[in-house]
């Protein structure tokens, strides 16, 4: 057993206390809570501890007044209060607190909304360039494809697979070489006729065309055999044609049109997601206000040469 122990058991048989121990010695004992004298101070400060709402206050500052009523909390650190538009101007508090705007140094509100217009056409013109420059640059990402088509077929060796491959096989790449020409021509033809888009006629030597708008420019020769080619024709009917048919069931245009007295102005039509715009020149042509709607720069591109820079029909090849 260990030697403390018995001792303090032998005393304890005796009805002696046992002797105190370190800790014991070197802290003054703890005070009592709830009417029991108050918890003495620690390194020197104050041996009250202050109470809330009316009680004593703490090191010295005044008293915290209670709530709903009662006087204002006094200010921090010593500072003295100060009431709603009390202050060295009369009408700050009373502004910040009716949502008036303020100004910060000498900079102003207009000067930083100018700020934000100025960025932001800076990022819609580069984000225009971009599309402008993966219509002109069409040619050299098609021809990497077929690039890698070609590579392809070169790699097809065993005698058994050759056999497997249809004419033309391998001889389609000289064709399909000539067809990407063609596609890039129009592409191009798409930038360079729009005066506004001259400048971003050529693709800078350092400027590397994103796939996410490669991709959007082949999107725009799919779209024009859709809704401006012959062979579309078909799915322009199962698209468009039941949307004109519900138009001139529902909103049928008005006998006399017109802006003179007596005369009814013609419905208007809003197709969002307007594409290359054939459903809005439909529209158009039947005799409607129509409009268009696009989100995709590079359908506008396609749109906008479509219905002011041709002159006839079937003016134009693609592949």
């Amino acid at each position: 057993r260990h030697p403390r122990k018995e001792i303090h058991r032998a005393l304890a048989m005796a009805g002696q206390p046992p002797p105190a121990t370190p800790w014991q010695t070197t802290a003054p004992a703890m005070p009592g809570y709830a009417g029991m004298p108050a918890v003495p101070g620690y390194a020197g400060m104050p041996a009250a501890v202050p109470g809330y709402a009316g009680m004593p206050g703490c090191a010295g500052m005044p008293s915290a007044p209670a709530y709903a009523g009662m006087q204002a909390v006094p200010a921090y650190a010593g500072m003295p209060l100060q009431p709603a538009g009390s202050g060295s101007n009369p009408g700050e508090a009373r502004g910040h607190a009716q949502g008036q705007g303020h100004s910060h140094g000498d900079h102003s509100h207009g000067d930083e909304d100018d700020e934000d217009e100025d960025s932001f056409n800076d990022e819609d013109q580069q984000h225009y360039a971009d599309v402008c420059y993966s219509l002109v640059g069409y040619g050299d990402d098609a021809g990497a494809d077929l690039q890698c088509l070609q590579e392809a077929f070169e790699g097809v060796t065993d005698p058994h697979d050759l056999a497997l491959l249809k004419p033309p096989g391998a001889a389609i790449i000289q064709e399909m070489r000539e067809c990407l020409q063609v596609n890039s021509a129009f592409l191009k033809m798409l930038v360079r006729c729009d005066e506004d888009a001259r400048e971003f006629g050529e693709v800078p030597d350092d400027h590397q065309v994103q796939e996410r708008n490669s991709v959007k420019a082949k999107s725009v020769l799919r779209q024009f055999v859709r809704d401006w080619a012959d062979e579309g024709r078909e799915e322009r009917n199962t698209q468009y044609g039941c949307l004109i048919a519900a138009l001139e069931r529902y909103v049928p245009l008005p006998k006399s049109r017109g802006k003179g007295k007596g005369k009814a102005r013609c419905p208007k039509v809003l197709s969002p997601g307007s594409g290359l715009a054939r459903l809005p020149f439909e529209c158009a042509a039947r005799g409607y206000a129509s409009q268009g709607n696009e989100f995709s720069y590079h359908m506008l591109q396609g749109a906008k040469w479509v219905l002011n820079e041709t002159t006839g029909s079937k003016t134009h090849t693609i592949y």
